[in-house]
């Protein structure tokens, strides 16, 4: 997942190669939200990453619903991508059921 984010950032966001991409991880009561961001132009206006059909987003959204998880594009001083998850892992939940 960090390194597609970050790869999407090199990309679009750091044409001229400068720039700089932050990585957080918080736990949130029960689930972990992992945050990325970067001082690129954003997501263009308009972005809708559901309808979009680049190999990145979808191999982020496969990520996320592996982790039973959500994600979210924003801008915000330029990109901004949120994958919220649940800390506890919900196969080890059905498992020990």
């Amino acid at each position: 997942m960090l390194s597609e984010l970050a790869t999407n950032a090199v990309k679009h966001a750091f044409p001229g190669g400068n720039g700089r991409f932050v990585v957080s991880v918080e736990q949130v009561g029960s689930d972990y939200v992992l945050t990325t961001t970067d001082t690129g132009p954003g997501f263009p206006e308009g972005f809708d990453p559901a309808g979009s059909d680049r190999l990145g987003f979808r191999v982020l959204s496969s990520f996320a619903r592996t982790l039973d998880g959500t994600l979210s594009f924003n801008n915000k001083d330029g990109a901004v991508t949120t994958l919220t998850f649940p800390a506890a892992d919900p196969r080890a939940a059905k498992t020990a059921a």
